[in-house]
This record gives C-alpha cells, structure tokens and sequence, in this order.
C-alpha cells in the first residue's frame, strides 16, 4: 500500500485553514527534546509498533513526522497494515518543516541520529584502514562496515541507530506511550468530527 504525503508547505496550511490534523512525531526521546513541530504529540516508532491496532479506527487525519520522513514512512506502513486509513506522511519531516518556516519548540542541542550514524561508520571504516597500516588484515573491518551499510540500506533498517539510540546521550525523558496513543486517539476523533 503507497503511503500518503503531505509537504510542508500544505500542512502549514492546513494547520492553519484546513481542517484540524493530528501531528505525532516518532522520533527517539532525545531527537524530540532537541526539537520538534509545536503541538506534536510524541510516541517514538519502537513505541508505536505495539500499539497499531490502536489507530485503526482513527477517524481525522494523523501526520506522521521524523526528521527526514524515512521513520515516519515505516510507522505509516505499519498503522497502514493494522488498518488506520487516515494516517499520512510529513515529506522531509522536521528538516523540511524548518526549510519552510514551520514553528519548532527548540530544547537541548543534540547531533541528529543520522548525523551519529554517518560519522561512527566514517570513523570505524577509518580507524580500519589505519589499523591496517600497523596491523595487516585489518582491512577486513573497513570492507564488514562498507557492506553492512550496503545491506541495511537496501533493506531500510538501521541497527547502528538502534544500538546509537542506547547511549544515554541519545536517551531522553521516558514516553508514556498509553498516555500518547490516548491523546492521538482523542485528537483523531476531534479532528474528524
């Protein structure tokens, strides 16, 4: 099933003039706590898997926002396959609400997990390669690094964010994922009503 998207520059408007939209963004605790688009409810995507079902008989539109659109993508595949007909994607999430002059609650300055992603594969496939000049066969590292990110690209998966998202630097406030799914739920049925 092809996931809906919706660019920055419309749901500004329909923010504004359209009809009332439920925002909730699933990006990890820290991501959120750095920023993220005012009146967004928080329900990371590991959060919202178990809860799917939940949304189903969501009645108003529900955006779904990360920081590119790629997480907010899988958690529109999986509301999609519980059921939930009316949940639709932020195209570029909150790096393109920003681009378009969207309103961001600005917290505590933190690299963004891909950001984090890029510069651990950069430094192991470097510190590889180094290690192979002292060291013969270390080289192996570099070409393990290279092929895993080859593979977890073509299969849409990040376990290094994962493992990332671990550290208490990327660790925010704990998410009370009942409490949020309950408020998407009544938001939904305000929206739609």
């Amino acid at each position: 099933m092809e996931i809906t998207r919706v660019n920055a520059h419309e749901l500004k408007n329909q923010l504004q003039n359209g009809p009332a939209v439920t925002l909730v963004d699933v990006r990890t605790s820290a991501e959120y706590e750095t920023r993220h688009i005012a009146g967004s409810v928080h329900l990371p995507l590991d959060l919202l898997a178990g809860r799917c079902e939940q949304f189903a008989e969501a009645i108003g539109p529900i955006v779904l926002v990360c920081e590119s659109g790629q997480r907010a993508t899988q958690a529109g595949e999986r509301l999609a396959a519980a059921g939930c007909r009316t949940a639709s994607v932020l195209d570029g999430g909150v790096i393109a609400w920003n681009e378009a002059g969207g309103d961001l609650v600005l917290g505590k300055s933190r690299w963004a997990m891909d950001r984090q992603v890029r510069f651990t594969a950069g430094l192991l496939l470097v510190v590889g390669f180094a290690l192979n000049t002292v060291v013969s066969g270390f080289w192996v590292l570099s070409l393990l690094i290279g092929a895993a990110l080859a593979t977890t690209a073509a299969l849409n998966i990040c376990p290094m964010a994962v493992m990332l998202g671990m550290l208490p630097y990327n660790r925010g406030s704990s998410v009370d994922a009942d409490g949020a799914a309950q408020v998407i739920r009544v938001a939904s049925s305000t929206a739609g009503a």
